[in-house]
């Protein structure tokens, strides 16, 4: 799985004299608590240490270009054949198919092209107006829980039927359902849902006050 370099700061974390250590905070908020192994996949020491931990481990999560790990015998149909009962999720931007499978996919991109940036922001007649990222990686994030629940739903049908199952996750089709109410009043209208600032799409009860005056 990717993971954010170490030196992707500030901040980073001090030590007990006050001074910058070579952790980003970025980097511990995605690797605290985990342990980790370096390997050259390109060698057949690296890709043989792989296949013997896939073939005594319950879920498979990588994040490797479409078809990249098919070369070194690292795909699902090739772990699954030492270990039936594996669990095994791809998470990539665009899916193993379709037209958009061998491109990159990044949060920030798929924000846009999967219509949050659409919603997200200022209305467009109000100063300020425009598109615009939410404030954390959103795509990334909802995408790793979309794919905790895929593999847990699979390790319940392991439990029942000893068979393992592979799930193909993809930012951007999770993106798209993301937007949840919005793309049904789509559906429902035909009129594409607009940037409300704080304001609810279909509530007034959502607008925010303070004690002077209404943030909308």
């Amino acid at each position: 799985m990717q993971n954010p370099p170490l030196d992707w700061g500030p901040p980073f974390l001090k030590d007990r004299a006050g001074r910058d250590t070579r952790d980003a905070a970025y980097f511990l908020a995605c690797n605290r608590g985990k342990k980790s192994l370096t390997l050259d996949l390109a060698g057949g020491a690296g890709q043989a240490v792989a296949r013997a931990l896939a073939a005594k481990c319950d879920v498979v999560v990588e994040n490797f270009k479409v078809g990249d790990l098919a070369r070194y015998g690292l795909d699902y149909p090739s772990l699954a054949h030492d270990n039936p009962g594996l669990v095994y999720c791809s998470i990539t931007g665009f899916g193993q198919d379709g037209p958009y499978r061998d491109r990159p996919g990044y949060d920030f991109m798929v924000q846009g092209l999967g219509g949050l940036m659409s919603v997200t922001g200022e209305r467009d007649d109000l100063p300020g107006g425009g598109p615009q990222k939410v404030g954390v990686a959103v795509s990334d994030l909802f995408t790793g829980m979309y794919a905790t629940c895929a593999i847990l739903a699979a390790l319940l049908h392991r439990g029942r039927s000893g068979q393992g199952q592979y799930i193909d996750m993809a930012l951007l089709d999770v993106q798209v359902a993301m937007l949840a109410n919005l793309s049904s009043a789509y559906f429902a209208s035909g009129e594409a849902p607009r940037r409300m600032g704080n304001a609810h799409q279909a509530t007034t009860r959502s607008a925010c006050a303070t004690a002077t005056s209404w943030w909308r």
